[in-house]
């Protein structure tokens, strides 16, 4: 259960015993008004005790059909946070894949494989570099993920002197 779970629980008790507490003394025509961790009754004697255990009954069903909604808001929320937590997982090992490229001074073209790899996740990639002039190169690559659909890709131009 979660903290949230937990204060609503108990909040939700605390004010069943305040009006079981109450029930001894409070009316049917009496006002009692339950706060979290007090409640207060106006008191009419004339009129006889009446009885809250439905009262609280519907209360207990309230607090229940509460905590199951908000497990279910936690639950779809834990789903999310997988699913982005693989999701850059993904996009980590598809990074990591794509290694460096670089040409020496007597190369004109470079390949490059690399892999990348995280928790969850693994991809394979390459790159390619080709020379356009003395001082200008180009390159260009890629990455999928090793269970494929997923892929990734860079490119660019380097000037150097």
């Amino acid at each position: 259960m979660t903290r949230a779970g937990l204060r609503v629980l108990a909040s939700a008790l605390a004010s069943a015993l305040a009006l079981a507490f109450f029930a001894n003394t409070a009316a049917a025509d009496d006002t009692c008004k339950v706060a979290e961790g007090s409640a207060s009754c106006e008191l009419d004697l004339d009129h006889p005790t009446h009885d809250l255990k439905e009262e609280i009954a519907n209360n207990t069903r309230d607090i229940i059909t509460n905590d199951l909604a908000s497990r279910a808001r936690d639950d779809a929320l834990g789903k999310r946070i997988d699913e982005n937590s693989e999701a850059i997982d993904d996009a980590i090992a598809l990074s990591a894949a794509i290694p460096d490229s670089w040409l020496s001074d007597s190369e004109n073209f470079a390949i490059a494989v690399g892999g990348g790899f995280t928790d969850g996740s693994s991809a394979i990639g390459g790159i390619g570099t080709f020379r356009i002039n003395k001082n200008l190169s180009a390159y260009g690559g890629g990455s999928t993920l090793t269970d494929g659909g997923t892929w990734a890709a860079k490119g660019g131009v380097r000037l150097g002197w």
